[in-house]
């Protein structure tokens, strides 16, 4: 099984995917290798990734790790719940509210966005455009987040990322794992969840191996995740922790880091 990030990983920064890449995941798809994305988005962020890689009917980890789904191909015309077009496989909730609020007593502005376990949005006020692109519901006057959630969002538009990060340490968040992002946005999922508890329960569903894992990806939230792999490979514009925990690098997204590991890969095992 290979598990790539999606943002920064499988994704140039313009938000396509390289050609090379998209061919080298056919080619292993038709051998019967797992390709699966493993993501902080949401189902809804993730399943157009998986459209342009040619992954629609492949299993993905969602909201880091908290979701584990089954999408399908729509020819398919599958009987999905309200109309989604995946299977939940697996989902860990916890309540956000205690998180909200100890976050908004050191930010008082700060804006949330709970995932809940359908995959929409519930949100406090208006986020920059295109960050949240998943149906959403604004919460009324008065009214709490939900206490259900997959993923808490925080989010301080114009606060640079240092003074966000010092912000959420003061916190002291508790029982949660929190990641701040390449902007002044935080990811926060239950306890115990991430990316790497993901993909172990998915790589159990399908049977795969400890020794048949491969993972890239390109943040802190890639951590649990490329320790997790068989063999774990960062990204060259990865942080200093991520590299350290690697067991190899390769080029930026930028560069096509991932099709350029891939292509080696179905060289060596002679992969048409």
């Amino acid at each position: 099984m290979i598990a790539m990030d999606i943002d920064g990983t499988a994704l140039r920064p313009d938000s396509t995917v390289s050609p090379r890449l998209v061919a080298l995941v056919a080619r292993l798809l038709a051998e019967g290798v797992s390709l699966v994305l493993a993501s902080g988005r949401g189902p809804f962020g993730v399943l157009p990734v998986q459209s342009l890689l040619g992954l629609l009917g492949q299993p993905a980890v969602c909201s880091n790790g908290a979701v584990v789904v089954q999408s399908h191909v729509p020819s398919q015309q599958p009987q999905v719940a309200q109309g989604r077009p995946w299977k939940v496989l697996a989902s860990h909730v916890f309540d956000p509210n205690p998180v909200a609020a100890a976050l908004r007593r050191e930010m008082p502005e700060v804006l949330f966005a709970a995932e809940i376990e359908t995959g929409e949005f519930v949100v406090t006020g208006s986020f920059p455009a295109g960050e949240i692109t998943a149906p959403k519901r604004l919460l009324e006057a008065g009214e709490k987040l939900p206490d259900r959630a997959v993923r808490l969002v925080a989010r301080m538009p114009g606060m640079g990322v240092p003074d966000f990060a010092e912000h959420v340490l003061n916190a002291q968040l508790q029982d949660v794992n929190a990641f701040v992002g390449w902007t002044a946005w935080l990811d926060v999922a239950p306890a115990g969840v991430n990316k790497g508890t993901g993909l172990t329960e998915l790589a159990q569903c399908l049977g795969i191996p400890d020794n048949g894992t491969i993972a890239f990806g390109d943040g802190l939230n890639d951590l649990e995740m490329i320790s997790w792999a068989h063999f774990g490979v960062a990204m060259a514009d990865g942080p200093k922790d991520l590299l350290a925990a690697a067991d190899a690098h390769t080029s930026s997204a930028s560069d096509d880091g991932v099709a350029a590991v891939l292509a080696a890969l179905a060289e060596h095992y002679q992969i048409p």
